[in-house]
């Protein structure tokens, strides 16, 4: 028999399981270094175990941080809509704000951060604030081309916006820019003529 099948035979009785040996050929196995299986599996079982329960919560942990983190937009648009629901300004825009960075550092075209944010400033009366973001919202969907429903949205908001916050002469302005026909009829309604006197 050559050296490499003893090695063989060796390696193949090392992966036996010792289940059912008989006192003598386990302890001639030991007399020869070889260890018992069942002992050895069993260790490694719960050694495998540990590892895998540890990866499971260090990939629990990373993906919660990373879901509550400075850097998640969905998270940052969540807090923002719940500080400006509970009336506590400054934390929205905060929030909101950080929301549209990342978006666009993502090259996203989500307009709901500008949205909010133009009407957090328009409850805390800053109005160039409120009319500024309402405008790159519209500008934003503009250039995407996404959805004319939610265009039309847009605009009718900030004739609202514009209303509220006593911006009026502004109206005017915006129906001229406005380079969609079907919208724009839909904004005369909103235009504002100046009296004229005899």
């Amino acid at each position: 028999v050559g050296q490499d099948e003893v090695e063989h035979k060796n390696t193949e009785e090392q992966l036996k399981p010792d289940f059912g040996k008989t006192n003598e050929k386990v302890e001639a196995d030991r007399e020869q270094g070889l260890r018992p299986v069942s002992r050895l599996s069993r260790k490694y079982k719960c050694a495998l175990l540990a590892l895998v329960g540890l990866l499971c919560f260090a990939t629990f942990r990373f993906s919660y941080i990373m879901m509550t983190s400075d850097s998640n937009y969905s998270y940052q648009l969540k807090k923002g809509k719940k500080y400006l629901k509970k009336d506590e300004y400054e934390q929205a825009v905060e929030y909101l704000r950080r929301a549209m960075e990342l978006d666009q550092d993502r090259g996203g075209t989500d307009v709901e951060p500008m949205l909010l944010l133009a009407e957090t400033y328009a409850e805390i009366d800053e109005k160039k604030l409120a009319v500024t973001y309402m405008e790159q919202a519209i500008k934003m969907e503009k250039n995407s081309k996404g959805d004319s429903k939610l265009l039309v949205t847009l605009y009718l908001d900030m004739m609202d916006l514009l209303n509220v916050t006593g911006q009026t002469e502004q109206v005017n302005q915006v129906i001229r820019d406005c380079s969609y026909e079907d919208i724009r009829d839909q904004l005369l309604a909103y235009r504002i003529e100046k009296p004229v006197c005899d």
